[in-house]
């Protein structure tokens, strides 16, 4: 389990072809620029399997290498898909595409399942959603373009909105992420019941919303006060308050 931590770079499985074979690991309220699941960002797979990425900030891009056995969710995605081709399920995530060297918002991503996601490019032109992608599964998702054409996915009571910025309560720049931005969904938001059994699409929807603040489940310190001396007494009165974030 990784949990509760900030990175200014990437997450790699392993570090050589040798030691890839990463099985069975929770990523859960991170914040990094890259998740890879391989030992390098241009890497095939080695064996990495059943990875489960949970209320995570990824700053820029996921590459999946074919990873088998991946569950992405409540999960923030500020620039691309890439690389993944089947058993593996994109679930109430918001991925905001703003530029960038390659220009899609998936990228060679095949036997995919997305179900109440919210997709958001800075170009709405379909042209620049997808390359390399074949037979994906589109569930109640929202996306922020007149209609989407990723290469020709199957699309199943998916909504297509390009006045985007009402969706969410305070996000004034829809591309780009902020924990001073608020992605609960606004009142008049056409994402609200849009996913399956009736569920909001976005982080906050579903079995297993986002946690805000995103604090690891072990408990940790809230409040401390250490006085420098000790009392007439010789005594040091120590007062500490720990807590820790519920499931």
């Amino acid at each position: 389990v990784l949990q509760g931590v900030y990175l200014s770079g990437d997450i790699f499985m392993g570090s050589t072809a040798s030691d890839g074979d990463v099985n069975n690991i929770l990523i859960s309220r991170c914040n990094v620029d890259n998740i890879c699941l391989a030992y390098t960002t241009s890497g095939t797979n080695y064996g990495a399997e059943n990875i489960f990425i949970k209320d995570c900030i990824v700053r820029n891009s996921i590459y999946g290498a074919s990873t088998q056995g991946v569950v992405v969710e409540s999960s923030i995605i500020t620039n691309m898909i890439r690389s993944f081709n089947a058993n593996t399920e994109f679930k109430n995530d918001i991925i905001l595409k703003n530029g960038g060297s390659v220009n899609y918002v998936i990228y060679e991503v095949s036997n995919c399942n997305f179900s109440n996601n919210i997709f958001r490019h800075s170009n709405t032109s379909t042209s620049y959603w997808s390359s390399g992608c074949s037979n994906n599964f589109f569930n109640n998702c929202v996306f922020g373009a007149e209609s989407a054409d990723l290469n020709g996915g199957t699309y199943s009571n998916c909504l297509y909105e390009t006045a985007f910025s009402p969706l969410f309560v305070n996000v004034p720049n829809v591309a780009d992420f902020s924990y001073t931005y608020d992605y609960h969904l606004s009142d008049t938001s056409a994402a609200i019941g849009v996913g399956m059994s009736g569920t909001d699409c976005g982080i906050y929807g579903g079995d297993n919303p986002y946690k805000d603040g995103a604090v690891p489940l072990n408990p940790h310190i809230q409040f401390k006060q250490i006085p420098t001396a000790t009392d007439s007494q010789g005594k040091l009165n120590i007062q500490v308050t720990v807590g820790a974030q519920e499931n």
